[in-house]
């Protein structure tokens, strides 16, 4: 009969805890003005990494606070609480702290909405990215993809493939013709 008590008593707390533990994630991301860093998403997502010990380490008192014997429906719920606590954050946060934060669209709405709801063509090009405008964009991800991710080096002024470039290089198209997509800027053959 404890058993079953168990199993009852742990249906949705692990699931509690993990939106509990993520709420304290957001919270300590909105104090510790994650956003306000060199690489944001980056620093976003490594605070999540780091905040997951609030899950784990609230699960465990939680065991042993009621006494529950570790059973497999026992470590089944908690791995769904985890999962949870993980899916939150990569399948909707992450992509929300990214589209507000480096999405060209958000960037011309918000141009716009200074602007009183109108701009010219000009306006949003030159308020674009503090004035760099779209060639911004360019700069940023050639050294993102340079000095973050390390696809590429520059060798005699001229940017190189590095290994993992390489795999990226052919991994990418594949992707492409598994979801049925084109590269963005390339147009479809009819």
């Amino acid at each position: 009969m404890k058993l079953f008590t168990d199993i009852h008593t742990t249906d949705l707390s692990f699931l509690f805890l993990a939106l509990a533990c993520y709420t304290f994630f957001v919270m300590r991301a909105i104090i510790s003005r994650t956003g306000k860093g060199r690489t944001p998403l980056g620093c976003f997502n490594r605070l999540h990494f780091r905040t997951t010990a609030a899950y784990i380490l609230a699960s465990l008192g939680y065991l042993v606070y009621n006494k529950i014997n570790c059973t497999l429906i026992t470590v089944s719920d908690w791995l769904i609480g985890l999962f949870v606590y993980f899916g939150i954050h990569y399948a909707i946060s992450a992509n929300f702290f990214a589209l507000a934060q480096a999405s060209v669209s958000t960037s011309i709405v918000s141009i716009l909405h200074i602007h009183g709801g109108r701009a010219t063509r000009n306006d949003c090009m030159v308020d674009y990215a503090g004035g760099e405008g779209f060639g911004y964009i360019k700069k940023n991800r050639l050294s993102r993809i340079q000095h973050l991710l390390g696809w590429v080096e520059v060798q005699d002024g001229r940017y190189r493939l590095t290994r993992a470039g390489r795999r990226m290089a052919r991994l990418t198209p594949a992707l492409l013709r598994l979801w049925g997509l084109n590269q963005l800027g390339k147009q479809p053959k009819l």
